[in-house]
Formats: C-alpha cells, sequence, structure tokens
C-alpha cells in the first residue's frame, strides 16, 4: 500500500525548515542510501519494481507524477506530488514508473531507500508494457 505523508514545514523568517523522514517515524524502516533522480519534462521513467528495497519518496523540485501498478488488483494508482509538500512511501513489489511534469524547474525526486540499489533486486519493464496512457 502506497502511503502519502504530509510533510512538517517549520516557519522560519530566514527561511523555512522542512522534515522529510525521521527513524522513528512511522515509514522508516532502515537506511541504506539516499540518491536524487533527475526526470526532465514531459519524459517517463519506469516500469520498475524493487523485490527488496522500501522507498520514501520525496519530491524536491518540480512537480511529478507518479503511477503504481498493483498486479493482484490489476489497477493504476496514480499520485502528483510538488516540491516538498508530500511524502511517498513505496514498499517493495509494486511496479512504478513516473513523468516529469514541471517546465519551470527541474523536476527532481529524492529516495530515501532502506537498502542500498543493487541491479539484480530490481525488475524493469518497458514503458508500454502496461497499458497506461501518460
Amino acid at each position: 500500500m502506497i502511503r502519502k505523508t504530509r510533510l512538517k514545514n517549520i516557519t522560519n523568517s530566514k527561511g523555512n525548515i522542512i522534515k522529510l523522514i525521521r527513524k522513528d517515524s512511522k515509514n522508516f524502516s532502515n537506511f541504506g542510501e539516499l540518491y536524487i533522480s533527475k526526470i526532465n519534462y514531459g519524459k517517463v521513467k519506469g516500469w520498475k519494481k524493487h523485490t527488496n528495497m522500501k522507498m520514501n519518496i520525496f519530491v524536491i523540485s518540480g512537480k511529478v507524477q507518479f503511477v503504481f501498478f498493483f498486479e493482484k488488483q490489476k489497477k493504476f494508482q496514480k499520485i502528483t506530488v510538488s516540491d516538498y509538500k508530500t511524502g511517498l512511501y513505496i514498499p517493495n513489489n509494486i511496479w512504478f514508473a513516473f513523468k516529469g511534469l514541471s517546465r519551470s524547474k527541474e523536476n527532481l525526486v529524492m529516495n530515501f531507500a532502506n537498502i542500498m540499489h543493487k541491479d539484480n533486486e530490481s525488475l524493469k519493464k518497458n514503458l508500454n508494457f502496461f497499458k497506461y496512457k501518460w
């Protein structure tokens, strides 16, 4: 189950502080690595499914549309996230892809993952494999 989390925004006259995740957060399971993925406007990355990795995803710049495919139910779920408003917890074994929506800013997605990336831990499909109309 994908979980949306509202990010805590602490007002500061010199610039706000945005809390993404803490080790006592409901969505924290372990720390493996933290990385940023850039997605150009109108481009789609995916389909991908991690067999072990659990992700906490944050859009730190721009606007990104995430689409998840649940194999058992044969259903899609679409969630759009923008600049530090919402985080997404994505458990393992869920297919997903994402599209850059912002023209005026870089679309940057940060992944706070519970394990380090390994090529043999994820599965990939061509974008046209699942019948989703982008």
